[in-house]
């Protein structure tokens, strides 16, 4: 059995103040300062305006990060086959 400190220290790393919880207004949309300056950056200057340069920039990196990845985890597949380390579960 625990000590009463850290289940004092539990419950007072779980609570969360009023004040940093987003505000979800009528329309549903999240109101917090991050979620305005996300949407504010997205949308540009001027409200109701898509930066489709921003988007596509965007898209091709993730594209890159994904072939990134995809070519890392290729390599240590074929690396560990290579070395004979891989698991040989149903045999």
């Amino acid at each position: 059995m625990g000590s009463g400190v850290h289940h004092r220290a539990d419950i007072q790393a779980s609570t969360i103040p009023i004040g940093v919880l987003p505000h979800v207004d009528a329309g549903g949309r999240v109101e917090h300062p991050v979620v305005a300056r996300v949407r504010r950056d997205a949308l540009g200057a001027d409200q109701g305006v898509f930066r489709w340069d921003h988007f596509w920039v965007a898209s091709a990196l993730n594209v890159v990060y994904l072939a990134l990845g995809a070519a890392v985890f290729a390599w240590s597949m074929r690396d560990a086959r290579d070395r004979g380390t891989l698991l040989q579960m149903g045999e």
